[in-house]
């Protein structure tokens, strides 16, 4: 599920919804520093960690995959 992450569509999807990084982090329950690792694409997200993010954006995991 993580294989398909696409960095560039978390952080689309983020700003669309009007979330800071800081804000979307203390929702999902992860560190800051995390959601803009995962952004700058540094490495893929734990399946755990990609549900909390999704979770908290009210999206699916297969809202972050790339084409």
């Amino acid at each position: 599920m993580t294989n398909n992450f696409d960095p560039a569509r978390l952080a689309d999807l983020r700003k669309s919804k009007g979330l800071s990084q800081r804000a979307l982090a203390q929702a999902a329950g992860v560190s800051q520093a995390l959601i803009a690792e995962l952004e700058r694409g540094k490495h893929p997200p734990s399946k755990a960690s990609l549900e909390k993010i999704a979770a908290a954006m009210n999206v699916s995991t297969g809202a972050f995959a790339g084409a």
